[in-house]
């Protein structure tokens, strides 16, 4: 479907890279601000790029898959685990949500969805390459969340904030971030 990732010729090196390309405004500036998130996540316009435990959930919409689910089919889909803000696109929310991995057999029996593992979606060519790296960032975040539910300096369970890009401990007060080393 599609073969290759098409970046602009004078695209930064990394842009070629599958995973480095998203298209929408990360909206960094609005981690912290819990209001406007919150429109954002309730809009009907917000949208949401879905993993089950390592698993990418796409629509299927004939021959072609799409990374983006609205509200309703996530709700359809299982309870969101953990939420991350990935920023706008046209103005509108784009978020990264985790499922729980025991879902994967109930949605592979689904004739509107696809999961499959990541590399194979980019190898493949699966989504189109501007949602390759939605998806990416969706998995490599929430994946961060389940690994570290626990504070590594007290050992008390943290929260998420801003937005979820970082995770706090009532306990102690640490901070504790996200790696974002290239893969």
């Amino acid at each position: 479907m599609n073969d290759m990732l098409i970046v602009p010729a004078r695209a930064e090196m990394s842009a070629r890279t599958g995973f480095a390309a998203n298209l929408f405004d990360r909206a960094a500036e609005l981690r912290d601000d819990e209001p406007t998130r919150a429109a954002l996540l309730a809009a009907p316009e917000a949208r949401f790029a879905v993993v089950a435990g390592d698993r990418p959930v796409l629509r299927r919409d004939g021959a072609c898959f799409g990374v983006w689910h609205d509200a309703a089919a996530l709700a359809s889909l299982g309870e969101a685990r953990h939420v991350v803000f990935l920023g706008r696109e046209h103005g509108q929310g784009r978020f990264g949500v985790r499922i729980d991995a025991d879902r994967v057999d109930a949605l592979r029996e689904r004739a509107d969805l696809l999961t499959l593992d990541l590399r194979s979606l980019a190898i493949q060519g699966l989504v189109p390459p501007a949602e390759l790296g939605a998806i990416g960032e969706a998995k490599a975040m929430t994946d961060w969340h389940a690994r570290h539910m626990f504070c590594a300096n007290c050992g008390a369970t943290t929260g998420a904030a801003s937005g979820g890009w970082k995770r706090e401990c009532a306990a102690c007060g640490a901070q504790h971030f996200p790696r974002t080393d290239p893969v």
